[in-house]
């Protein structure tokens, strides 16, 4: 620090130490200034880098200096530029890929909206079939009960029926226990009264005695369209008052043989419809025991089932080449001469019969035992 003395007033009489005074001062303030420069630059150079202190020291440095420091410039300028542009081309993706990620939020909300409407509709539904399917569980429940009820009517009912058509063809069989049926005689023969040609062929041919009186109560030609030439004439049916009568006609015609107008004529029983059926059933079978020579005829009209007999080894066999088996019965079968084909016959008409009366009964239910009975049924029947 320099001082002044107060009592010196008078410049000229300390001049010497004035002048030395002042130049102290002049170089203390000249180095201060340089100090507050050196500060500023120090302090200059921490926030602008060196690129800022060199632009300051730009008139102190080389040339080499100066171009390099341009060409920083302008790469920084160009990074700069660059960098800008990246970003703008960033914000516009990252704008792109934020309206993408809303779209596909709200696609999402409303996939989840739509299916929580379709499962509640499929909730629906199924309460719905739900609800359906216990009332057609009770109801086959019902259908059952009833069904069992059916079936137990319908077994006695097909067994009533059984009973009643057995009835039916003993009736109808014994309201014709007085009928004769005769074949082959030709369509006209008997002109105006067929009760008189059949009173005088019967007389004649037989040779049954005038005396005896035939009392036959009706005659006339089986109710069948007429038949065509060179096809069979319609049977002649007979009716007699008496039943003894009928028996002793019929017996002296099978034992007659008789022709008229060169055709051969026979006599038979008048058989009820079902009869008849069976009885073509097993023609087959009598033509086996007439080849072999075993006579056959019938135990009572109205069932027509042939009686047999036993046989022994001394049987003749009419030259056939098939041997007897112990005792030939009918049974609803078939018999051929042929071993091979004994199958085949029985099991087509049997099964053929089967099919077509399970399938009219096709809509109702059957238990076991019910369609055992059916198939018994179509069995001996």
């Amino acid at each position: 620090m320099f001082y002044m003395s107060p009592c010196s007033n008078t410049p000229d009489s300390n001049d010497q130490d004035y002048e030395p005074a002042s130049a102290e001062l002049a170089d203390g303030k000249e180095k201060k200034k340089k100090s507050e420069k050196q500060t500023e630059n120090t302090h200059d150079e921490d926030e602008g880098g060196p690129a800022l202190a060199l632009a300051r020291d730009i008139d102190k440095q080389p040339g080499w200096a100066l171009a390099l420091q341009a060409n920083l410039k302008s790469g920084l300028g160009e990074i700069r530029a660059k960098m800008d542009t990246g970003q703008q081309h960033l914000d516009v993706k990252l704008d792109r890929i934020v309206k993408q990620m809303e779209e596909l939020k709200q696609g999402l909300e409303n996939l989840r909206e739509e299916t929580n409407r379709k499962l509640e509709s499929v909730n629906a539904d199924i309460r719905g079939q739900r609800k359906d399917i216990e009332m057609l569980e009770e109801r086959a429940g019902e259908v059952e009960e009833w069904s069992t009820e059916v079936q137990e009517i319908l077994t006695v009912s097909l067994e009533h029926q059984r009973k009643l058509q057995q009835k039916v063809a003993d009736l109808e069989g014994r309201s014709r226990r007085n009928n004769i049926r005769i074949w082959g005689l030709k369509e006209g023969v008997e002109r105006d009264s067929t009760t008189d040609y059949v009173d005088k062929l019967i007389h004649k041919e037989l040779g049954i005695s005038e005396d005896i009186q035939l009392e036959i109560q009706r005659a006339h030609r089986a109710l069948a369209p007429k038949a065509q030439l060179n096809k069979p004439p319609r049977a002649m049916i007979v009716n007699f008052l008496r039943f003894n009568i009928k028996e002793n006609v019929l017996k002296t015609a099978w034992r007659t043989p008789l022709q008229v107008e060169g055709n051969r004529v026979t006599f038979d029983h008048d058989y009820a419809i079902e009869v008849a059926a069976k009885r073509r059933e097993y023609a087959g079978l009598k033509k086996i025991l007439k080849e072999k020579r075993i006579r056959f005829g019938d135990e009572r009209v109205a069932g027509a089932e042939p009686w047999t007999r036993e046989l022994d080894d001394t049987t003749e066999t009419g030259g056939s080449d098939i041997d007897l088996i112990e005792t030939v019965k009918y049974l609803g079968v078939y018999v051929t001469k042929s071993m091979d084909k004994l199958f085949e016959t029985n099991y087509t008409k049997i099964n053929q019969t089967i099919k077509a009366d399970l399938g009219r009964w096709s809509t109702h239910v059957l238990d076991l035992s019910s369609r055992i009975e059916m198939v018994k049924m179509n069995i001996l029947l």
